[in-house]
Formats: C-alpha cells, structure tokens, sequence
C-alpha cells in the first residue's frame, strides 16, 4: 500500500517539475509537454536547479531547492521502479541489478516502520515543493490536460 502511495505522489511530482520547468522557461503548457517529454529525470533536475538559482525570488528558491534536493536525492525513486520486490510481514526488501557493464547486485531492505517514514517523507516533500511553487491549481490541473492537446496529429 505505501508503495502506491509512493507512485501516486511520485506522478504528481513529476507532473510539478514539468509545470515548473514550462513557468521558468516562460512556455505555454503544450511547449513544457513537448519539452519535458523527451528528457531523462536527470536532465530535468539540472535544468531545472539552474533556472530556480537564477530566477526564483530568494524565499520560494530555498523551498524550492531544498524539496527538490529531497526528491532527487532521496526518493529512491529508481530503485523501487526497476528492483524486485521481496516483502514479508516485517520487512520490504528492494532487489537491484545492473544494467550495463559488469552484473552487480544490491538489496535496500527496510523494517516497515522506516519503509513508512521513507514514504512520509518523500510525500512530505513533494507537497512542499509544490506549495513553494505557489502554483493556481486550476492552472496546474490546465497544465496536466494540455499533455492531451500537445500530442502530434499524424
């Protein structure tokens, strides 16, 4: 159940990065979609933590970098996508491997009680970036639908 939890959050953060990144890049919504489409969560944070250096008012910057240091740092976010999950009544473990190179695997256990806070914590910092992006939410909620509208009409 915290694991949907998780994804669930994990859709509305990415959905935020992307509005943030069409507000600072002065885009209309279905440019932001087009944009941010096509590039690799790591290419949007980068971006992103630049633009917000140079342009967001210093109060909404700390908020901002500091929830987003969270959310890229400490999500996990790779590794709960792409592991096995082994999970039992006391435990969740996260079973990773490789993709490239050399085959090397690693397992992220966590008790159920720090899994939780794991979680809380991620949820917790995905709300605050989004109230530091002090965004309308009728504007945001045009933001998600306009992905429809971008789409290429061949």
């Amino acid at each position: 159940m915290q694991l949907g939890f998780f994804y669930n959050a994990w859709a509305v953060t990415d959905a935020s990065l992307d509005f943030t990144l069409g507000k600072f890049l002065r885009l209309s919504h279905k440019e932001a979609h087009i944009l941010t489409a096509g590039m690799f969560y790591g290419s949007k944070t980068t971006l992103l933590r630049n633009l917000l250096h140079q342009q967001a008012e210093d109060k909404q910057k700390t908020e901002l970098l500091r929830t987003l240091k969270i959310i890229q740092n400490d999500s996990l976010r790779n590794e709960f996508a792409h592991a096995y999950i082994a999970s039992d009544e006391k435990t969740v473990s996260f079973i990773s491997r490789s993709r490239g190179g050399d085959y090397k695997c690693k397992e992220r256990e966590f008790t159920r009680d720090e899994f939780i806070k794991h979680i809380d914590l991620f949820i917790a910092a995905s709300k605050d970036f989004y109230n530091a992006l002090e965004a309308d939410e009728l504007e945001f909620a045009q933001f998600q639908h306009a992905a429809l509208s971008a789409s290429s009409k061949e």
